[in-house]
């Protein structure tokens, strides 16, 4: 094994990351390894090296294919890349519109690709550099997003070369990274990686304190900051290519953290010649503040999962929890210069609130990991059918095809199918999902061993920290009257307190008072502050109507059933993920229901259409509606809206989610949904409410309506609650007929009044009651809706008025009969909602 502090050890790797040529689906044989060999020369390998690195990167490239591509007849199962170019959606199966132009240009996309890369060896004499920049770097130029005069452009497809032809389901460029985190983990001649599998928390109740917006935010931030500084410590060691998720190309806080080393070094070349990598990276944004807003948006999830040398998984975990921990002390340093700096150490108390700002912070980061080395595969096996017999299950089935049903003299000859009555499949690599269900119980495991460490407040007692109500405040009560009057745009006066986490969320990110985080990024003020610009809740409720609106929305949002599509659980069936020619070929030899394997590229694709979508998609969405993006991991967004525009952006967020490709990148896809919680409440209830409420919401979506739904909480100042949830694609189009009962009222074709009306005619018939099957009650409900039409939508012409009860009438026979309350909920929401007549009708 070879040591990550020595130079060949990133050699070795960046070998590994061009053992293929990006455009190798153009065509096998000769041709192809000349490509790769063009591309290591430019790179900087003598023949000496390529010899010398050779064998380490093919046996990593052979344990990665195995898994990816199983043991395909190349001759019964070969497509055609060049003539009919194809890829499928890992999730969806759905193909990628390749334009009718791509198949022409293949010389002139070789040329493109190769000089994508231009510059790199020349000014960056450090193989470690040299290896990080192919890696960020190469797939995003070759995919350089422009348009030809003016046309469509046919480079964005490029992000789609598919690793093999035969199975187009994972590209080349995550192939090529997956072999190059593998190279690292030869040990005596054998592939043997190590699973780590990390977790960092408190996430939810430490973001959810919050007295505004910017906490909301900065809660989200910090966590995403940490967790940045922990993948670095172990990126740093292995190389960003371990990552397997989160996808980390292109990922700006994981980027920031390398503007002085790896980007700091200044390219010769090129028409901007003088432009360091950062600078480069930058300019891609188009202008100063789309970069800060790429910077400042909080995209990395809490949990990550590395692929490492065998036995190095326990230390880089370790180095992993110091990361955080030093980087939290650090900004835990720059906060408490502010806090001495404004009287935290008069009348000689400093000592023990410094003490207690300490342990606070000490006692915050809990985090959790699991390693699991590499098994043989009857141990495997057995260890995985003891946790997950499923699991277990898919992986024989794969082998049994290979040793069972396919022609000996038919197999790919690379595949290590020893031959004789008892032939076995020698591809180890099979086994990754396994390992991946291994190493996740072994952390569930951890995770449910808590550890009771004595809580160490810093010593003596005092008022409880408002937000978090168990930490105890930093500084006695003339400090906070001295300090909510001096900073009255940060600190409101009476009993709000805050203890040491909560001091940091209101302070590091503050470039008038504790310049910390705009100063590590880089960012010019006026870039900062733009991007900072969190309105007021009671500024956001406003940007709804006619700016005398008082309501807000925090909208709640998380993938369904994720844990299932990680562990292999959901994936698409095998057949419908390869190519026509081994379709047609493998139909009589394989269960047509056989999953498609799990396999790191495939996790790496999954990853990188969750971070496309929270960085390119989430935000412009959010926004497009007067809304503030709070958060954005993947598959779980956290925002902030005027209270009419929540409903139709969550139906927008969940439609670009589901997006199977867009502008070149690929999406999670029509396969996967979202669950989503909305909390509605006036701009001055307690913030911290809305956003555990909105969270309640999105877990009653999940458990009461089934997930791929929509559940919605309304807080009225009145003290009353109404709770409204249903399906994205239920039964009546509740969200369509929503949107058309909006329509009429504010066209007022149909009064304010009518759901108050309706509600008040249908509440002697008790419908919350889940156990109420009075006869013909639902035809007794279409009267009374027909007759306050009558009244109250005295302005709709008659058919109008026939088609809308109609359209009524089928929402409610949607309605199981336990969900008859939901019924008059639906129009009590969409009424105040979009029309808040609370203050005239409570």
């Amino acid at each position: 094994m070879l040591d990550s502090l020595a130079p060949v050890f990133w050699k070795a790797k960046l070998f590994a990351l061009l053992h293929d040529p990006p455009d190798k689906c153009w065509g096998m044989g000769p041709q192809q390894g000349n490509r790769a060999e063009q591309n290591q020369k430019a790179a900087g390998f003598t023949a000496a090296e390529r010899e010398s690195l050779a064998e380490a990167a093919g046996k990593a490239d052979h344990f990665a294919s195995a898994v990816e591509r199983f043991v395909f007849p190349n001759d019964n199962c070969s497509h055609a890349f060049a003539e009919k170019p194809l890829f499928h959606h890992p999730l969806s199966s759905s193909k990628y519109p390749f334009l009718p132009s791509f198949s022409g240009k293949q010389a002139q996309f070789a040329t493109h690709i190769q000089a994508a890369h231009g510059g790199i060896t020349e000014n960056f004499t450090e193989w470690r550099d040299r290896f990080f920049l192919y890696w960020r770097r190469w797939p995003e130029k070759a995919a350089i997003r422009e348009r030809d005069a003016g046309e469509e452009s046919d480079y964005p497809a490029l992000a789609f070369l598919p690793a093999d032809s035969r199975i187009p389901d994972h590209s080349i460029w995550n192939h090529m990274a997956v072999v190059s985190a593998l190279a690292a983990c030869v040990e005596n001649g054998t592939v043997k990686p190590e699973l780590l599998l990390f977790q960092f928390g408190p996430v939810q109740e430490f973001i959810a304190q919050a007295r505004s917006c910017r906490d909301l935010w900065s809660g989200s931030y910090l966590i995403s900051w940490l967790m940045a500084h922990a993948l670095k410590a172990v990126t740093d060691a292995a190389g960003p290519d371990a990552i397997i998720f989160p996808s980390l190309r292109g990922n700006g806080i994981f980027d920031a953290l390398h503007r002085e080393t790896h980007y700091a070094k200044r390219w010769e070349t090129g028409a901007n010649g003088k432009q360091t990598t950062w600078e480069r990276i930058l300019a891609d944004k188009g202008d100063g503040h789309k970069a800060a807003e790429w910077l400042l948006t909080p995209t990395l999830p809490n949990r990550f999962l590395a692929v490492l040398p065998p036995g190095r998984g326990r230390e880089l975990a370790k180095k992993a929890e110091e990361a955080i921990r030093g980087e939290l002390d650090a900004i835990g340093g720059k906060v408490w210069a502010w806090l001495r700096e404004n009287g935290s150490e008069q009348d000689g108390d400093g000592r023990k609130w410094k003490s207690r700002f300490d342990a606070q912070i000490r006692a915050f980061p809990q985090t959790a990991w699991a390693v699991q080395p590499w098994l043989d595969r009857d141990q495997c096996l057995e260890e995985a059918g003891k946790i997950d017999q499923a699991v277990a299950d898919r992986i024989k089935m794969v082998f049994a095809l290979a040793e069972e049903k396919l022609p000996v003299g038919e197999c790919d000859p690379g595949s290590c199918l020893d031959g004789g009555v008892n032939r076995r499949l020698n591809a180890p690599g099979l086994l990754w999902p396994a390992h991946y269900a291994l190493v996740n119980a072994r952390l569930a495991a951890r995770r449910n061993t808590r550890d009771f460490r004595q809580w160490d407040s810093g010593g003596g007692g005092a008022v409880k920290d408002s937000l978090s109500g168990w930490e105890e405040c930093i500084g006695d009560e003339t400090f906070w009257e001295a300090l909510t009057k001096k900073y009255d745009n940060l600190f409101t006066a009476g009993s709000h307190r805050y203890g040491a986490m909560n001091l940091i969320k209101r302070l590091w990110c503050r470039d008038d008072q504790v310049p910390y985080l705009r100063e590590k990024l880089a960012l010019k003020p006026e870039f900062y502050g733009k991007a900072m610009r969190f309105d007021d809740t009671g500024d956001i409720a406003k940007k709804g109507g006619d700016g005398k609106d008082k309501y807000i929305a925090v909208l709640a949002m998380d993938g369904d059933e994720m844990g299932k599509w990680l562990s292999g659980g959901k994936m698409p069936k095998f057949l419908d993920q390869i190519a026509p020619e081994a379709k047609e070929y493998l139909r009589d030899k394989v269960d047509g229901a056989m999953p498609r394997l799990l396999t790191p590229s495939w996790h790496l694709q999954f990853s990188e259409a969750l971070a496309n979508f929270a960085i390119h998609r989430a935000r412009e969405v959010v926004e497009a509606d007067a809304g503030e993006l709070l958060y954005a991991g993947g598959d779980d967004v956290l925002a902030i809206f005027p209270a009419k525009n929540a409903i139709a952006c969550a139906r927008k967020l969940r439609e670009a989610f589901r997006e199977d490709y867009r502008e070149g990148r690929i999406l999670p896809g029509a396969a996967c949904d979202l669950s989503c919680g909305i909390a509605v409440g006036h701009c001055h209830a307690p913030l911290q409410m809305l956003v555990e409420e909105a969270r309640n919401a999105e877990r009653r979506a999940k458990n009461d309506y089934g997930r791929a739904a929509l559940a919605v909480s309304l807080y009225k100042r009145s003290g009353e609650i109404i709770h409204w949830g249903c399906k994205w694609e239920g039964g009546g189009d509740p969200l369509d007929l929503m949107r058309l009962l909006t329509d009429l009222g504010q066209d007022e074709k149909i009064s304010g009044r009518f759901s108050h009306a309706l509600a008040a005619l249908l509440q002697p018939y008790n419908l919350p009651d889940r156990n109420n099957r009075e006869p013909g009650i639902r035809d007794i409900i279409k009267a009374e809706v027909a007759h306050v039409l009558s009244r109250q939508g005295s302005s709709l012409a008659k058919d109008a008025r026939a088609d809308l009860a109609v359209k009524i009438g089928a929402y409610l026979d949607s309605l199981a009969d336990d969900q008859l309350g939901d019924f008059i909920n639906f129009f009590l929401t969409e009424t105040f909602i979009n029309r808040q007549f609370e203050e005239n009708l409570s």
